[in-house]
């Protein structure tokens, strides 16, 4: 018959605190191995991204309400004019700004709107596919 070994405590005793001086005493604790230092978040769970393509300013309303509910979007605005799809791009960078997001340009019509917990890192793909070139009707950007 096996037995399961028990485990054991380490008991702390009290540490004389006159031995040392003040700065000893308010040091931080340095782990003693570099890997010790370093905190691996397991992944809990898929993250999506939700694709919208707007076809009114109307419809921007509901992109917001999908970044309240903590999701990343992407915003295809090819079914829009210009004008419409600028107008709709500054309601929704209203809602991002309100709401600590991001707000990231991914080509000439998409746009990538994201909750401020969540990091893009759009150059990284940008650098990768340096001769992307896109054939679409318009080309705009919020520093007009």
């Amino acid at each position: 018959m096996r037995v399961a070994p028990v485990p054991t405590h380490e008991v702390e005793t009290p540490v004389d605190r006159s031995k040392f001086s003040r700065s000893q005493l308010s040091a931080k604790p340095v782990a003693r191995h570099p890997e010790e230092q370093s905190v691996v978040k397991p992944v809990t769970g898929k993250s999506t991204i939700d694709i919208k393509y707007p076809k009114k300013y109307e419809d921007a309303p509901e992109i917001v309400q999908l970044l309240i509910d903590d999701a990343s979007i992407l915003i295809d605005f090819q079914h829009m004019s210009e004008t419409q799809a600028r107008r709709c791009l500054d309601y929704l960078d209203g809602a991002r700004s309100v709401l600590s997001g991001n707000l990231k340009k991914v080509s000439n019509t998409m746009w990538l709107l994201t909750p401020a917990k969540v990091t893009v890192n759009i150059e990284e793909l940008r650098s990768t596919a340096p001769h992307y070139t896109s054939e679409l009707p318009f080309d705009f950007d919020m520093k007009r």
